[in-house]
């Protein structure tokens, strides 16, 4: 991709042997465009497999990146987490116990096993005699 780019740029004007001397110019023009052309992908690409000097050694660059889009993401989490936390109201009592007590759908007692009080079971033989 880079390099039919560059032969485009090359071959859309005529060149003098003066400008072609002048071999940084054209270099700092010449990567400028690509460098605007190129997605975010295409330019990320180009450096992922790079080393990279962190800390005095040499890494990969995906490795540098992954660590750079990590600590962003940490920091900006904290910022957003102490932010919220500033502004919330905080309930260190069970407000809805009760609410929570009549939605509940079943009874404490069938839970722990005690039987109903209401009426006695009444037996076929019971009801025989």
């Amino acid at each position: 991709m880079i390099e039919k780019r560059i032969k485009q740029m090359l071959y859309e004007k005529e060149w003098t042997f003066a400008n072609l001397m002048n071999t940084s110019s054209i270099v700092e023009e010449f990567s400028e465009r690509i460098f605007s052309d190129l997605s975010a992908k295409e330019k990320l690409d180009l450096v992922w497999e790079m080393n990279v000097v962190k800390d005095e050694r040499r890494i990969k660059f995906a490795e540098y990146f992954y660590l750079l889009v990590s600590e962003k993401i940490k920091l900006e989490t904290a910022d957003m987490l102490k932010t919220e936390i500033l502004n919330a109201n905080v309930n260190f009592g069970n407000i809805n116990k009760n609410k929570e007590e009549e939605t509940n759908e079943i009874s404490k007692r069938s839970l722990v096993g005690k039987s109903h009080k209401r009426g006695k079971t009444i037996s076929k033989k019971d009801s025989e005699e």
